[in-house]
């Protein structure tokens, strides 16, 4: 991948979600101070009811604030926006994560232990012969199982040649030796 494209792409993902979570959050603040609002004078119109006023237009004024004040409360009752912004770095935290994964990598100590446990969540690899005569690994497992909750659907679109499979400490199979006869 390009790393600039995706440090655009993650901005432009990062300004446009913080935005739609930002206004979310504004929008469900004015109902509740609407709704408080609403409340506290329908509190103070029955308060005039309990001291004697009565008028004709006071029964509809308090059915239309008692249904709006059902109506706030109703949008209410939904749950709040999801209040998580986003870094505006990310992009940057991400190459560096890569970047120190990579660098990790590196070290005898440690890749031997990493690439088996990578390899553990692999539990068979089955090479399927397409009709028109190319290949397609499949990978069965814990891996593509997390790859599938984490986006669903997003294994099933991996282009097959970006896939590299490589041998590792479990390719040794304790078979016979062939025999030739000469």
């Amino acid at each position: 991948m390009e790393p600039d494209a995706v440090a655009a792409f993650i901005k432009a993902f990062t300004t446009a979600t913080n935005a739609t979570r930002g206004t979310a959050e504004a929008a469900r603040k004015q109902v509740e101070q609407e709704h408080a609002a609403v409340t506290a004078k329908l509190n103070g119109i029955y308060d005039a009811i309990a001291d004697g006023l009565r008028t004709p237009g006071l029964l509809s004024r308090i059915e239309e604030m008692e249904a709006r004040q059902s109506d706030l409360a109703e949008q209410l009752a939904a749950p709040p926006p999801d209040p998580v912004r986003l870094h505006p770095n990310l992009s940057d935290l991400y190459r560096r994560k890569v970047a120190e994964f990579a660098q990790r990598l590196t070290d005898l100590a440690i890749r031997t232990k990493v690439l088996e446990i990578v390899r553990g969540l692999i539990s068979r690899v089955t090479v399927r012969t397409e009709p028109n005569g190319s290949t397609t690994p499949v990978l069965d497992g814990a891996l593509p199982a997390m790859i599938d909750a984490a986006q669903p659907g997003a294994s099933d679109h991996i282009d097959a040649g970006s896939l590299k499979l490589v041998a590792g400490a479990r390719n040794r199979r304790n078979l016979p030796s062939p025999r030739c006869y000469v």
